[in-house]
């Protein structure tokens, strides 16, 4: 059945709602939610044509009979790469009223920092920025509800996307309404940022489908002379394929006598050009400048189209419903243009724009579909591609770098362009490197800074090895003089060496022989990150590797990439953690504004390993996904591995290996075998896999790999990779207390030049798990203590489980009780599974009762789990629970499910003890 009877004689505007009752149904229900004060985002998502706009024309009707403010923009394929085009047309009705002034309540405190945005085409996606106009959105709306209306979202600029994902996810408690339309498919950059606020709790997404048979033929009914036979009904539905549009287009040109086929045809190609027919040549001359243009600023048109103003404004108001603000319709009046015209008109067009000050990316965007012919258009392409670059959209600098012609291709433009390939194909960027290291050979100082490009985009590659003999030939032909790029060249030796098993030796006794830098360079900060890690690598004292890495951060801003990640992985291992957050935070925000996405996935993978051993393993688990999810489609060969191991140390803890062990299978071992670091935190990962899989044997073989892979690179830190403390409870449990002590006897001596707390407990926890009686109940009891003070919830958590097995040897049970649910409570609240098992079954044996420790398991919820668990357990149906919160009946189901997990229950019946009892027994 249809939604309706559709009346004879209706007209578009009634007929484009058919089928849409669901669809207005939730735009109704979305709109009703914010008069109660909760926000609510809706994303109408589908193919041109499908009805979006009259989806959004209805919403709208219904926002003005409610008399709620609405501010509606249309988004254009032009502004795509200009920081919050659309934000600032959104809001242009407001502060164009001649009322707003700098002193207006509108920007009262934080929300004055949204005042480069909003006047002075700041493009920038700081925090700062987006809290400034978050707040001053919500300034907005003091006085009441706001409705923001984005009609073709899939060319919405990136900034006003990443305020709208900010606004989204702080401002639930306002009576805010975001309606966005986005055709399909989706298109850069736009695409993901949709995806991500499409996957927020907080937004609905509605992607209306093809109109039914039944549904064609109501709406042929109301239009045609005479109700259409169901053959015919059926016919012009395969025709148009249920596309609203289309079926309009074939009924305006159709009558039942036509030549169907024909008239389909016509429609496939376009109807724009039926719109321009018969209208006056000034029409079409507009008509075909606006295409050309994708703009409707008057000068420019009346420029190009070669017709005075006044009539330019009268042709405007013909055109306005000729469609011409989407790429088909321009496609299908540039279609018709002979090629030789289109060609000059779109050459004159990059003239005016850049005559008219349009900004740089504009133009170039201009300049890709035409001839560049002229020395500033190329010199205007390299601006532009710098200017992309630091926007953090290296797709487009590529692509404006790749149109300068070839004979106007100097060797800057090839860096250039490398440096812009390195985020996006740095086998390519490689590939062009090796070339302007061949072109340079005879000119030292030029040669130098590409040898060391070439060195940091071949650690991206894997391929440090390669880069190692490019930095020492480097070196070597640099006069005596060139102090500057020497300290450079030897600053990337030490980074780049470290990376590759073959070369870390070396640069470890190159790091020896220099002397620390006391200067703050770009060289000087380098060296210093460098000489941090290798400090850290051959085992030298904590306080010389964290003064090091400090001394590093001291530096200029213009430092990136591993100058600034390698001092937080030196302070994360010397338990500083709070300081390596709050650096991982920073490079992440930088990266991110930079678009330097293999850095950005790599302090992800280092953030979740950190979050990991700090007990986070929700937070864990969200960064080594999105890393999986960034790089699933890229040409890299090691930040794959780096996400999937971390995504693998997460499953394992929360009772995954079979899924954790599957993952690491996809891992390129040859390749990987080849770095200092990964390849060792791999063998540690899949050796935790196989313990929780009960498979001593192959851990065990895994584990000794892993010290003999350690040993090779001349890692002498027990910190960095504590296999030894996975290797020494094996070896106990299978019952070879003299390996264990074998592997306490190679390691302990280092223990002294690493004096966190969290190594000296992680020691005590081994010495304590190879001794026996009451001496173990001492060692024991000293690892609780001190892991007592480290941020290292989870090797707490295995201290009490190993202090609780002692006690119950001895004989005390009581004691036994108490520490095994001591580590079931630590475990929970971390989010972990892995000693759980065992440490009820211990306090099982000691004459306890199964102990869930709820409250501690239900701390680890999410906001959106605890409520959808909190009305789950009053009874309230998933459905209901959808409808309430205005989220998908599968997104209740997901976060349900997640729930029972955590909490350890298997259905609703359990939820109420599993969200409030205080779990537990007296001791």
């Amino acid at each position: 059945m249809s939604n309706g009877v559709v009346p004879r004689g209706a007209g578009r505007d009634t007929t484009a709602l058919v089928g849409r009752r669901v669809e207005l149904d939730r735009l109704s229900a979305g709109i009703a939610g914010i008069r109660s004060g909760r926000a609510k985002a809706v994303l109408l998502r589908g193919p041109a044509g499908i009805g979006l706009s009259s989806l959004i024309a209805a919403a709208r009707r219904e926002l003005s009979v409610d008399d709620i403010p609405t501010l509606a923009v249309n988004c254009d394929p032009a502004d795509t790469q200009l920081g919050y085009s659309a934000l600032r047309r959104l809001f242009a009705p407001l502060l164009l009223r001649g009322t707003v002034e700098l002193d207006s309540p509108l920007f009262n405190d934080c929300a004055r920092r949204a005042v480069p945005v909003l006047f002075e085409g700041a493009e920038s996606v700081s925090y700062p920025i987006l809290d400034g106009l978050h707040r001053f959105t919500r300034n907005v709306m003091a006085g009441g509800p706001l409705a923001l209306v984005l009609d073709d979202a899939q060319w919405c600029d990136v900034g006003s996307l990443r305020w709208l994902d900010f606004l989204l996810r702080r401002a639930t408690d306002v009576p805010l309404f975001v309606l966005l339309a986005q055709r399909t498919p989706a298109v850069e950059p736009s695409g993901p940022l949709l995806a991500e606020l499409a996957a927020d709790g907080n937004c609905e997404v509605l992607e209306p489908g093809p109109l039914s048979e039944e549904e064609v033929g109501d709406i042929m009914a109301a239009v045609l002379p005479k109700p259409p036979t169901r053959n015919r009904s059926r016919h012009f539905t395969e025709i148009c394929g249920g596309n609203p549009l289309l079926l309009d287009r074939l009924l305006t040109g159709v009558r039942l006598d036509t030549d169907v086929d024909r008239v389909s045809a016509d429609v496939a190609a376009a109807s724009a050009l039926g719109r321009l027919a018969g209208q006056p040549e000034h029409v079409r001359r507009v008509a075909v400048a606006m295409a050309v243009l994708g703009s409707a600023q008057i000068e420019l048109l009346t420029a190009l189209a070669e017709v005075p103003a006044t009539l330019v404004a009268s042709a405007m108001t013909v055109l306005g419903g000729a469609e011409l603000d989407g790429p088909a319709a321009r496609a299908a009046v540039l279609d018709e243009i002979p090629a030789v015209e289109l060609a000059r008109l779109r050459a004159r067009a990059v003239w005016l724009l850049n005559d008219a000050g349009s900004p740089i990316l504009q133009v170039a965007e201009h300049l890709l579909r035409t001839e560049v012919a002229e020395p500033w258009q190329s010199a205007l392409l390299r601006q532009a591609a710098v200017k992309a670059l630091s926007h953090g959209t290296p797709e487009a600098a590529v692509r404006y770098l790749n149109r300068v012609p070839a004979e106007l291709v100097d060797l800057p433009t090839v860096c250039e362009l490398a440096r812009a390939l390195a985020f996006v194909d740095p086998h390519e960027a490689l590939s062009r490197l090796r070339g302007a290291l061949v072109e340079t050979r005879f000119d030292p100082l030029g040669h130098a800074p590409i040898a060391m490009q070439f060195a940091l985009t071949a650690v991206v590659t894997h391929q440090a090895r390669e880069a190692i003999p490019v930095l020492v030939d480097a070196l070597s032909r640099l006069p005596d003089t060139a102090d500057r790029p020497r300290g450079l060249l030897r600053s990337t030796l030490l980074i780049v060496g470290a990376q590759d098993r073959s070369t870390v030796r070396m640069v470890i006794e190159l790091a020896r022989s220099m002397s620390e830098p006391g200067g703050d360079s770009v060289s000087d900060i380098q060296t210093l990150a460098g000489m941090a890690v290798l400090a850290v690598l051959d085992g030298q004292h904590l306080d010389t590797a964290v003064s090091l890495a400090r001394r590093a951060l001291r530096g200029p801003e213009g430092c990136h990439g591993a100058a600034r990640l390698a001092p937080a992985l030196v302070l994360q291992l010397a338990d500083e953690v709070d300081d390596a957050r709050a650096l991982f935070d920073l490079q992440l925000e930088d990266t991110r504004h930079r678009g330097d996405v293999w850095t950005h996935c790599v302090t992800l993978v280092a953030r979740s390993f950190a979050s990991q051993g700090a007990g986070r393993l929700t937070e864990a688990s969200a960064d080594a996904g999105n890393a999986m999810e960034i790089v699933r489609r890229t040409p890299w060969g090691k930040a794959p591995a780096l996400a999937a191991m971390a995504q693998a140390a997460v499953m394992v803890e929360t009772g995954q290996a079979d899924r954790a062990d599957s993952l690491l299978d996809g891992v390129d071992r040859d390749r990987l075998a080849d770095s200092v670091w990964e390849w060792s935190t791999f063998l540690l990962v899949r050796a935790r896999a196989r313990l929780a899989r009960d498979d001593r044997t192959g851990a065990l073989r895994l584990l000794r790999a892993c010290e003999r892979s350690l040993s090779e690179v001349g890692n002498r830190n027990p910190a960095s990779v504590p296999w030894w403390s996975d290797a020494v409870e094996a070896l106990v449990d299978e019952g070879d207390l003299a390996a264990a002590d074998g592997v306490i006897e190679r390691v302990g001596e280092q223990f002294h030049r690493w004096p966190t707390a969290r190594l000296i407990g992680m020691g005590l926890l081994a010495r304590g798990t190879v001794a026996s009686g009451l001496t173990a109940v001492e060692l024991l009891t000293g690892a609780v203590d001190v892991l007592g003070t480290a941020p290292a919830p989870l090797v707490l958590a295995r201290a009490e489980y190993r202090l609780g097995l002692a006690l119950l040897r001895t004989g005390d049970t009581k004691g036994t009780r108490q520490h095994a649910r001591h580590a079931i409570d630590l475990a929970n609240r971390s989010g972990s599974r892995r000693i759980v098992a065992p440490a009820q079954r211990l306090l099982v044996a000691a004459g306890g009762r199964a102990y869930r420790s709820s409250r501690a398991a239900a701390d680890t919820l999410t906001g959106s789990e605890r409520r959808i668990a909190a009305m789950a357990a009053g009874g309230v149906s998933n459905r209901r629970i959808a409808e309430e919160l205005f989220v998908s009946l599968r997104t209740v189901e997901i976060h349900l499910t997640n729930t029972y997990r955590k909490l350890g229950v298997t259905g609703r019946p359990e939820l109420v003890e599993g969200l409030g009892a205080v779990a537990g027994e007296s001791p």
